[in-house]
């Protein structure tokens, strides 16, 4: 398995990826609306992944995971003080919501961004992990650590926090192990909750 940075040339297969790995998970399933999988999967492909690699491509903070030639993961993470969507990527993601999703599509993801603001993070020096997955078939092998290693490691050596929402509380301990804590847990109206989570820099390792 190899972890490198995401390529624009990348852009189809990343989105294919994390559309796999979040498709039963709590929090993007109810924003969807479906309970056919097949329709959650044009849904958050189209409203949520494909736009999320658009935006990481500008910032170049995103890292696939590879078996072989074939991109089996992804870490999609915006840098401190800036914004992950844009205000040209919203009506993109408004109009794939409004195509794609179950009704109250507009409704349930006002809900979620208002519960994910409703009590902001420490501060906003913070490297801001947008999503982390792995496709089924490949869980259970590290890969995820290994996708969140490189800018945890700059954060380590640069003295900067890490910041997430975890939309699935099975992940929590997994975050955990890597240094992050539960700072609170936010639920957004009718929906399932989400742990926000902080990592405070560790000592980088000492040098000769």
């Amino acid at each position: 398995m190899t972890v490198r940075l995401i390529l624009r040339r990348d852009a189809d297969a990343v989105a294919d990826a994390l559309t796999a790995a979040f498709l039963d998970d709590p929090v993007m399933a109810w924003l969807a609306g479906h309970d056919d999988r097949a329709r959650r999967s044009v849904t958050l492909r189209a409203a949520m992944f494909a736009p999320a690699v658009d935006a990481v491509l500008r910032t170049g903070q995103g890292y696939a995971v590879l078996d072989g030639d074939r991109i089996v993961g992804a870490a999609l993470w915006n840098p401190p003080d800036t914004s992950f969507f844009t205000a040209e990527d919203r009506p993109r993601i408004g109009d794939a919501m409004a195509a794609h999703a179950a009704p109250g599509a507009a409704e349930r993801m006002r809900s979620l961004v208002l519960a994910m603001h409703e009590r902001p993070f420490p501060d906003s020096t913070a490297f801001h992990l947008q999503f982390v997955g792995v496709t089924a078939a490949a869980r259970s092998g590290g890969h995820g650590a290994r996708l969140l290693a490189p800018v945890l490691a700059r954060c380590d050596l640069d003295g900067l926090p890490a910041a997430l929402e975890s939309s699935n509380p099975r992940n929590v301990s997994f975050y955990r192990r890597l240094g992050f804590e539960v700072l609170w847990e936010v639920t957004p109206d009718g929906g399932p909750p989400l742990q926000t989570m902080w990592r405070p820099p560790r000592p980088a390792p000492h040098r000769p």
